[in-house]
């Protein structure tokens, strides 16, 4: 039912959720708002270079980490962005 609420980029994150990572509505609900309403720390382009893949960490995983980075970026430019994401 959640999901009929969603589109675009929220929707695309919760099918891309890794199965079975979610025990209950208040984990989904807090990574949610963690992705998509606290973006309050905004960083700036250079802060991309500090996001890491962690050790055991899926790729998906760490792409929704990463987005989740590039969304807090204030004057994103795409040309560092690249290099840090290498």
């Amino acid at each position: 039912m959640f999901q009929r609420t969603l589109s675009g980029e929220a929707l695309s994150w919760f099918y891309e959720l890794p199965s079975e990572s979610i025990d209950c509505f208040r984990q989904l609900a807090d990574r949610f708002v963690n992705r998509f309403i606290l973006r309050t720390d905004e960083q700036s382009t250079a802060q991309l270079f500090k996001v890491k893949q962690d050790k055991g960490e899926g790729l998906k995983a760490f792409v929704n980490r990463w987005q989740g980075a590039t969304a807090r970026v204030r004057n994103f430019d795409k040309r560092v962005a690249e290099e840090a994401f290498v």
